[in-house]
């Protein structure tokens, strides 16, 4: 599986100037993105990609997204979507409120995972090139609002 909004490989210093942007962003959320490590031998303890939540922009506003990369023999596992989970608890747990997942309309995998975690297509998103992505949409109350709206 694969959500990543990179239609290519990267280069070094393309990949060096996107981990040192996710290591910027686990300083700063609990939530960002991560290692995957598995759990299961013979490559127990051995980190297979990433998941987690990265800023995007969209049409001039910042928004939060859902990422998740494996490497290709990890894939159609459930890793996945146990990764993608743990991350949404511990977001919807911390704060809530609108998440994205930016998604290749071809990648029938990610698109089952969003859905099994309860996004819902929101629309098409113009990309460079030939491909169709679709932005998936989630909402969860935001870590307090369901208080203030009881003593409204």
């Amino acid at each position: 599986m694969k959500f990543t909004a990179f239609r290519r490989a990267l280069s070094r210093d393309e990949a060096e100037l996107a981990f040192n942007n996710m290591v910027s962003q686990a300083k700063r959320f609990a939530f960002a993105e991560r290692p995957v490590i598995t759990p299961l031998p013979p490559a127990t303890g051995h980190i297979i990609g990433y998941s987690g939540m990265a800023e995007f922009n969209l049409e001039g506003d910042k928004f939060l997204e859902l990422n998740c990369r494996l490497v290709k023999e990890a894939r159609e596992h459930g890793y996945a979507t146990e990764a993608c989970k743990a991350m949404l608890d511990l977001w919807e747990d911390t704060c809530g409120g609108e998440l994205f997942a930016r998604i290749d309309s071809e990648n029938h995998d990610a698109i089952k995972v969003v859905r099994k975690l309860g996004f819902e297509m929101s629309r098409p998103l113009p990309v460079d090139g030939p491909r169709i992505y679709k932005l998936y949409r989630l909402y969860r109350a935001e870590v307090g609002e369901a208080e203030r709206s009881r003593s409204s």
